[in-house]
């Protein structure tokens, strides 16, 4: 018969204590019962971080290519990378949607009129004139050699079949034109000849497109445009009606973006956004 097997070493309760009073002792102290517990119920802080506010702005689409420019600027020079979000439309279209309850941070109109009509959704004190622009008249590459002027569009024989696109009355554009050609009596003559489109650019994409010879539009818009489209003329500052792009806070925007849409409103007056928008065609507000 084999030995009864003799077992040594201390109990397992024993040995667990052995080992924690090791521990503590090469650590230099005892955990408190309290750290523990405390420990146990909170196993992983969490640290919150408040990510960057997004700027919701309704921009007139004349102004789709300076503030694309303008965005990439001001979020590396004026905020901490601020995120923009930009719905680009005619401004009647996006005052429209304002008064419908969209939740813009900020509108930039192609003109007063346009603004006035969503006064009541404005923060007080944040709207202001920014930037202006000319009149001019773009025409289908090759159809005919510049310049063309709107009057002759009225007058001269040679140019009473041209197609033509001209903006919607209830678009900024399509209201500096037609005040122009009232002026200046050619309104009964031009109007009834023009397909009309929802803002500068549609009326612009026309012409690229062939689908009519020359449009009205902004100055600006023609600077933007690939080959197929060149300028036929273009309306002096002194003699085309006074163009204004307004800037304002909306009220109904996010409460976490409030503050940054002002900077951004206030940054659009000043000397950095005014360089980049002249290097762009537009001009100083009148």
């Amino acid at each position: 018969m084999s030995a009864p097997r003799v077992r040594f070493g201390l109990p397992m309760s024993l040995l667990s204590l052995a080992s924690l009073a090791w521990l503590a002792a090469a650590c230099g102290r005892v955990p408190s019962t309290s750290a523990v517990d405390a420990a146990s119920k909170h196993p992983h802080p969490t640290l919150t971080v408040r990510s960057p506010a997004t700027i919701r702005v309704a921009a007139a689409s004349s102004l789709r290519d300076v503030l694309e420019t303008a965005a990439e600027v001001y979020s590396h020079s004026e905020s901490e990378g601020a995120g923009m979000k930009f719905s680009f439309d005619a401004s009647s279209t996006l005052a429209r949607q304002i008064q419908e309850g969209a939740p813009f941070d900020v509108f930039l109109s192609a003109d007063e009129g346009t603004m006035d009509r969503v006064a009541d959704r404005i923060v007080p004190g944040t709207r202001r004139v920014f930037l202006s622009n000319r009149l001019a008249l773009a025409g289908r590459a090759g159809w005919a050699p510049a310049p063309v002027t709107p009057g002759q569009l009225a007058t001269d024989p040679a140019l009473a079949g041209a197609r033509l696109a001209l903006p919607g009355a209830a678009v900024p554009a399509g209201r500096y034109w037609r005040e122009w050609m009232t002026t200046h009596g050619v309104l009964a003559a031009i109007e009834p000849r023009c397909v009309v489109s929802d803002s500068v650019r549609a009326a612009l994409a026309l012409v690229e497109a062939g689908s009519v010879d020359a449009a009205f539009v902004y100055a600006t818009d023609i600077a933007s445009t690939s080959g197929r489209v060149t300028l036929l003329s273009e309306l002096p500052a002194t003699e085309g009606p006074a163009i204004a792009y307004v800037a304002a806070q909306l009220r109904d925007g996010d409460r976490d973006a409030a503050s940054e849409a002002d900077t951004f409103v206030r940054w659009l007056g000043g000397d950095d956004f005014r360089r980049l928008a002249l290097a762009a065609g537009f001009s100083a507000p009148p």
